[in-house]
C-alpha cells in the first residue's frame, strides 16, 4: 500500500480514490469475494455454472473486478461456499435454480465452479503477482445418529464425502474419487490453486439411514433435541451450535499444507442467548490449534451486523450489532461487548470468559469450555 501513502496508484494517470486512502490510513486488509452465491439473472439463463461458457465468463468478470479495485485488495475469494451453492441449488432446492435431488448436477455445478476459480486464480495472479487467492469452504461435522450402526456410519461418511471433500479434493488433486469423478469433465487445471484456504464453520448434524430419504443418498439429516442450537430459519433449523467444528475443520484443511482463515463462525441468535458462549469456546478452539502448530492466520465472526440472508431475509440475526431493518439503527449486543474485549487484550481471560460464556437461558446444557 506504500504508493497509496504517496497519493499515487499502480496504474498511471488515474487518480486516488478517498477509499484508497481510508483502507491506508486505518490499515485495513481487505478480502473481497467475487462470487456469493448470487450472479446476475442473464448468467442464470444460460444456465449458470452448467453453461459451457461459465469458465470464460468468471474469468471476464474477475478481470474486470481486480482492474477495478485491485489497488484496494490483495486478498480474493474466488467463491463463497460453492459445496453449499450445489447442495441447495441443486439438492435440496433451497437456492436457486430450486432443483432437488439433482446430485449429478450438484458435482457438475462444482467442477465447474473449480475450473472457473482456477481461471481466477491464474487471471489475478497475472494481473497482481503477489496476490493472495483462495475460496471459502463451508465445512460441517456429520455425525452418525447411532455410531453403532455400520448403515448410520456409512450414510454419515458418504454426507460428508460429498459436501466436505468434494470441492476441497478439485482444489487439491484435480480430481475427484470414482464413481464422482464421472461427473466433473476435466479439472486437472484446478489442482494446487489457492494460496490459503478460507473456512466457514458452524454446526455439527446428525445423519441417519432411511430408505424413504432416497433422493438424498437415504442420508436424513437432522439436529436431535438437547443441543445447543441458534435460532431455527424458514423451513429448516440452522444446525447445532459446534464451535469443535473449527477444530475439525482446520485439521482437514491443514493437509493442504496452505495458511488456513476462518473466514466466517457464528451463529443465529437474536436474543444473544448463546453467541458469547459460541464466542469463547471459538476462542478456545483456535488457542488450542495454535498451541498444536497448525497455521491458522485470521478470525472474522459472522456477521459484525444483522445482515439480509441470501434465501432467509432478515428472519436469522448474525450480528454483535442488532439491526432495525426499517431505520437501520445500530445497537451492540453483549456478544458484541464480549468481541471487542477480546480484540482489544488480544485474548480471553478467565473473567471474561465467567462473565460472558454461560448464556442467560438453560445454561446448564451448554457447558463452558475454557
Amino acid at each position: 500500500m506504500g504508493s497509496v501513502g504517496e497519493g499515487r496508484t499502480n496504474q498511471p494517470g488515474l487518480p486516488v480514490r478517498p477509499g484508497m486512502r481510508l483502507v491506508a490510513q486505518r490499515r485495513i486488509q481487505p478480502i473481497v469475494t467475487l462470487h456469493h452465491f448470487s450472479h446476475p439473472w442473464w448468467f442464470e439463463q444460460k444456465g449458470a455454472f452448467l453453461s459451457p461458457d461459465a469458465e470464460r465468463l468468471f474469468e471476464r468478470f474477475t478481470r474486470c473486478v481486480v482492474g477495478e479495485f485491485g489497488e484496494l485488495c490483495q486478498f480474493w475469494v474466488t467463491f463463497n461456499e460453492p459445496n453449499v451453492y450445489g447442495a441447495l441449488g441443486y439438492v435440496v432446492g433451497e437456492f436457486p435454480p430450486g432443483q432437488k435431488a439433482q446430485v449429478v448436477n450438484a458435482l457438475r455445478a462444482q467442477a465447474s465452479m473449480g475450473r472457473a476459480h482456477a481461471a481466477a486464480y491464474y487471471a489475478i495472479h497475472e494481473m497482481q503477482p503477489s496476490s493472495q487467492v483462495g475460496w471459502a469452504q463451508n465445512y460441517l461435522v456429520f455425525q452418525p445418529a447411532n455410531p453403532t450402526s455400520r448403515l448410520d456410519r456409512w450414510v454419515a461418511a458418504l454426507t460428508s464425502e460429498l459436501f466436505n471433500e468434494s470441492f476441497m479434493k478439485l482444489v487439491e488433486h484435480g480430481r475427484l474419487p470414482f464413481p464422482l469423478n464421472l461427473a466433473d469433465g476435466d479439472v486437472r487445471r484446478v489442482a494446487g490453486t489457492c494460496d490459503f484456504v478460507g473456512l466457514n464453520v458452524y454446526s455439527r448434524f446428525n445423519v441417519a439411514f432411511d430408505t424413504s430419504y432416497a433422493s438424498q443418498l437415504f442420508g436424513r439429516v437432522f439436529v436431535p433435541p438437547g443441543v445447543p442450537q441458534g435460532d431455527h430459519g424458514a423451513e429448516n433449523p440452522y444446525g447445532e451450535a459446534y464451535p469443535p467444528a473449527i477444530s475439525a475443520g482446520v485439521k482437514r484443511a491443514a493437509r493442504m499444507g496452505k495458511p488456513i482463515y476462518i473466514l466466517e463462525n457464528g451463529v443465529p441468535d437474536s436474543e444473544d442467548r448463546i453467541r458469547p458462549w459460541v464466542l469463547v469456546n471459538a476462542v478456545r478452539e483456535l488457542r488450542t490449534l495454535l498451541s498444536e502448530g497448525y497455521d491458522v492466520r485470521g478470525y472474522f465472526h459472522w456477521s459484525l451486523t444483522d445482515n439480509f440472508e441470501w434465501s432467509e431475509g432478515w428472519g436469522l440475526r448474525f450480528g454483535l450489532y442488532s439491526v432495525d431493518p426499517q431505520t437501520q439503527e445500530r445497537r451492540i449486543r453483549r456478544s458484541g461487548e464480549l468481541y471487542r474485549k477480546i480484540v482489544k487484550s488480544n485474548g480471553l481471560s478467565v473473567e471474561m470468559a465467567r462473565e460472558f460464556a454461560n448464556p442467560p437461558i438453560a445454561a446448564r446444557d451448554f457447558p463452558m469450555i475454557v
